[in-house]
């Protein structure tokens, strides 16, 4: 994470985490220990301990009879002091605590990741460790709107760019997700039209004299690498976030998780049944089409329409969608347990 002389907010203040205006911090209460784990069913959520690697999660278990977290948490573990988002309800032991917040999104619990880290630096295991009274009595330094609350919007926005800028340097394709289809063969596929799918829409040209420079505005065009990004401007969002985008000449798909603006050589799709793991499985293969396409042969919206995508269907012969999103919730954590992701 910048500095605070990276802010151009200016303000900054400490705030308790035991304010209850904006934080709740508890223990963990459902207290399960990796010996009673029951191995029955599918093993479809986190299990999360103190460890200081892969977020946490020292594996995936089945549902189990005592009570899960619900996601959109933070987590510290006592004695490790590990801080970790947890975005996906899971299941811990005792020696972990919650952070809450009305507040808290992804993008909000990146940012005090990074702010709690620090502060619970001066803790240690052997009698100093994370406790809850310990902790109650911290304070993280944020950025305010007014020196009187944080500022989240602003920790947002920061948080997102960072997100999309070290994806571009990761360079790590959406495909990678899917690549594995040995783990996909218990699936049944079925073929569909784009149009059949999805609302289909197209850019819209914009001009160099138009473009205001800088700015959070992702702004997406033709291009393969880094999710399409361009860069960032200062106009106003053409489309919301949580859409797939087709750039025309290479037939490059990408899941855009957060409003932009793009060009007219992109096709933009949207659907209700949509969210990132969801988006980041169809992208993929999307791009699978993609060796049909050209300089000399481009994907234009109607073309776009009528291609045709191969995804896993349910009982009912439509696309199943849960299937996909666990499929790639799983993929995603095993490969940020190989793939170092440094603190935004």
């Amino acid at each position: 994470m910048k500095t605070k002389s990276d802010c151009n907010e200016g303000k900054w203040r400490a705030f308790s985490l035991d304010d209850k205006t904006y934080f709740d911090l508890t223990s963990s209460k459902s207290g399960l220990n990796s010996k009673d784990i029951i191995y029955e069913g599918e093993c479809e959520y986190p299990y999360v301990t103190r460890s200081n690697e892969k977020n946490g999660i020292q594996s995936f278990i089945p549902k189990q009879q005592v009570d899960f977290v619900k996601g959109n948490v933070i987590i510290i573990g006592l004695d490790t002091q590990t801080v970790f988002y947890q975005r996906s309800s899971f299941y811990t032991g005792q020696n972990v605590q919650i952070l809450s917040s009305k507040h808290m999104d992804e993008a909000i619990g990146l940012f005090l990741v990074v702010a709690i880290t620090k502060q619970v630096e001066s803790l240690n295991w052997g009698g100093n460790g994370a406790t809850l009274s310990r902790l109650k009595k911290k304070s993280v330094l944020l950025p305010s709107l007014d020196g009187r609350s944080p500022n989240w919007n602003y920790m947002r926005e920061f948080i997102q760019r960072k997100m999309i800028e070290k994806k571009g340097e990761i360079q790590m394709s959406q495909e990678t997700y899917v690549n594995n289809l040995t783990n996909l063969s218990e699936c049944r596929w079925g073929i569909f039209q784009v149009k059949d799918l999805f609302q289909v829409e197209k850019g819209k040209f914009m001009s160099q004299k138009d473009r205001i420079l800088g700015g959070n505005t992702p702004y997406i065009s033709a291009k393969k690498e880094k999710n399409g990004l361009r860069s960032f401007v200062g106009n106003r969002p053409l489309f919301k976030g949580n859409k797939i985008t087709i750039e025309k000449v290479n037939f490059k798909s990408h899941y855009q998780p957060m409003d932009f603006y793009c060009s007219h050589d992109v096709t933009v799709l949207k659907s209700e049944k949509l969210n990132e793991e969801v988006g980041l499985f169809i992208s993929a293969m999307i791009n699978r089409q993609s060796s049909k396409y050209s300089y000399g042969k481009q994907a234009q919206l109607q073309v776009v329409k009528r291609e045709k995508i191969l995804l896993p269907i349910n009982k009912n012969d439509e696309p199943d969608y849960e299937y996909m999103e666990n499929f790639i919730r799983k993929q995603k954590f095993f490969l940020k347990s190989n793939i170092y992701l440094p603190n935004y």
